[in-house]
């Protein structure tokens, strides 16, 4: 599971390519089905195929679990898709705890379980489970950044960073960690050294120096709301040149993904500020919950979290950290 937890989408698929290999291999292995099932879950937090991948990934669950009703892999999977597509957490909890009973020594179940915990706003519990899985398996760098998550939503900033730092130290080619650390940083209001990380996190994404050069002169112009307009500017070209493409996309990638919401209204507003094209979307979320309302602004004008394509405002958690 090394490639599932670089956290990246091609290496995710390179991933789902070896696992297919080992099962036409073996069409009775039944880890394989369920290391394929927790690949597709991290495909659809990587792509706006979420749908598609929820199905292929319960497709393997349920083979794994038709293979060997007690591995603890395949209910941590299960654990997974319960409570970030179907908001089952009661299921979900449960077949989290599952998949530790049926072995304590599963740094995975421990650490999607810590997931779990953090978004129900458990942190304690959190940070105890991902602090056992990290015992299990020191190398995880998901985990070590989720470690730092887990500290950052207790909002315990300072050890956020030292974790953060932490992974970096680890693998500084590690993306993932670097939006994490230079937002709490922001939140001490330590703005110049998050600006230091932001310069380290284009470096490490193979930044021009002219790029470089562009979020200097714009921090030191307008501070750090001069990096992200800067920022804004140097997509935003790409961004309206397939201004028409992208809105059929995140049409598509916005409707309901989840069989037991029904959306109330879509729209797709006018361009609002020159180059900012938005889609604001309304559900009706399953009766047992509140109703979400989703905002999505492209490209994300107010936040570095977002390393994709849209900026997301929800009027509930989003649990999924991809």
């Amino acid at each position: 599971m090394y490639l599932y937890d670089r956290r990246d989408r091609a290496v995710a698929q390179k991933a789902v390519d070896l696992l297919e290999q080992a099962i036409q291999l073996d069409a009775k292995f039944a880890r394989a089905w369920a290391g394929k099932a927790h690949v597709h879950r991290a495909l659809a937090n990587f792509s706006g195929n979420t749908h598609e991948e929820y199905k292929k990934s319960m497709e393997a669950v349920n083979r794994a679990l038709a293979l060997d009703e007690n591995l603890s892999d395949a209910h941590s999977a299960l654990c997974e898709n319960r409570f970030f597509y179907e908001w089952d957490f009661g299921g979900a909890e449960l077949e989290c705890k599952r998949a530790i009973e049926l072995d304590p020594g599963s740094s995975l179940a421990h650490q999607i379980y810590s997931r779990n915990l953090m978004v129900l706003e458990r942190f304690d519990e959190s940070i105890a489970e991902i602090k056992t899985a990290i015992d299990l398996d020191p190398a995880s760098l998901f985990s070590q950044r989720n470690f730092g998550i887990a500290y950052y939503y207790a909002r315990r900033y300072p050890e956020a960073v030292t974790q953060f730092k932490r992974v970096v130290e680890m693998d500084s080619n590690f993306e993932a960690t670097y939006p994490w650390l230079i937002n709490t940083l922001k939140l001490q209001g330590k703005e110049a050294e998050a600006l230091e990380w932001f310069m380290k996190w284009q470096e490490v994404r193979k930044a021009d120096q002219e790029t470089l050069q562009a979020f200097r002169s714009a921090y030191q112009k307008s501070g750090w709301r001069g990096v992200e307009v800067e920022r804004v500017k140097r997509r935003a070209s790409d961004t309206c040149s397939s201004t028409r493409s992208a809105r059929r996309k995140v049409v598509s990638m916005w409707r309901p993904r989840n069989p037991l919401m029904q959306s109330s209204s879509l729209s797709i507003a006018p361009r609002l500020r020159g180059e900012m094209p938005r889609l604001i979307l309304s559900f009706a979320s399953a009766p047992s919950s509140p109703k979400l309302t989703v905002n999505v602004a492209v490209p994300a004008l107010t936040t570095i979290f977002d390393t994709e394509t849209f900026l997301i405002h929800s009027s509930s958690r989003v649990g999924d950290s991809g």
